[in-house]
This record gives structure tokens, C-alpha cells and sequence, in this order.
């Protein structure tokens, strides 16, 4: 590879981070005060797919926070999981796709908290948060 192609290359990665990290990443997503914010309504039975963008290369991992989560008792997580977004096969430091089943369970709204962080690092704030509510109907 040249120099040339390889200064041009690092440009187009650059830029793609760039117009990357302003983009909105779901049409259910919004933000409110640093925090991603996501909100479904499901009926009773029936399931939804919740995805937030996460790093495992990093180490970092979205996690619910129980304490600052309510209504839990309205859903039930039947599946999660995590999708590689790179389609070559093991880029390092490519983001991918964290990923959970919610279905819904009774009538009612569950809010869940999330934290993305690194599970060793308990005695820092979370990298970042976010908030998915689920309105559960009949």
C-alpha cells in the first residue's frame, strides 16, 4: 500500500468516526441530559428487541441497574446477546450491538436503567446511561 492510499484511508476512518458519533443510532432513541433514551409499547405476549451500541473490545458492557429500575414485574428479558456490526471478521475496537428479548407481561410500564461500564471498575461512574421504558397494554 502506498503512502498516499494509506493517508487517504486514515482519513475516511477518521471522518467515518466522526459522522458516526453524531448520528442517531435508533428512531426510538432520543437523549435527555447525556443519557440515551428509548421507549416501546408493547401488548401483553407480545416481544420487542432493545439494542444500544456498545464496545466489547473495551471491556465495556451495558448493565441494569435493579436498584434504579421499576416496574420490572411488567416484562420479562426472554433472550439477550451481543452483534458484531463489522462485516470483516474481528476489527479491533469495532462497536457492535448489545442486544434483549423484553416481553411484555402484564399491563403496566417497566423503566429500566442501564449502565455501560467495565464490571471491575466498581467504584466509577458509569461511562454513560440510559433509560428504556417499556408501556405494556393489553
Amino acid at each position: 500500500m502506498t503512502m498516499k492510499s494509506s493517508l487517504t484511508l486514515a482519513v475516511l476512518f477518521l471522518a467515518v468516526l466522526v459522522v458516526g458519533g453524531c448520528a442517531s443510532t435508533d428512531s426510538n432513541s432520543g437523549s435527555n441530559a447525556g443519557r440515551q433514551v428509548q421507549e416501546y409499547t408493547v401488548t401483553v405476549g407480545q416481544t420487542v428487541r432493545v439494542t444500544l451500541v456498545s464496545n466489547r473490545t473495551t471491556g465495556f458492557e451495558w448493565a441494569l441497574s435493579s436498584a434504579a429500575s421499576r416496574g420490572l414485574n411488567h416484562i420479562s428479558i426472554t433472550e439477550s446477546g451481543y452483534a458484531d456490526t463489522s462485516t470483516e471478521k474481528d476489527v479491533m475496537g469495532a462497536p457492535g450491538r448489545q442486544w434483549w428479548i423484553v416481553r411484555g407481561v402484564s399491563v403496566g410500564t417497566a423503566r429500566l436503567h442501564l449502565d455501560y461500564r467495565r464490571s471491575w471498575e466498581t467504584d466509577t461512574a458509569p461511562a454513560e446511561q440510559a433509560v428504556v421504558t417499556i408501556n405494556v397494554t393489553k
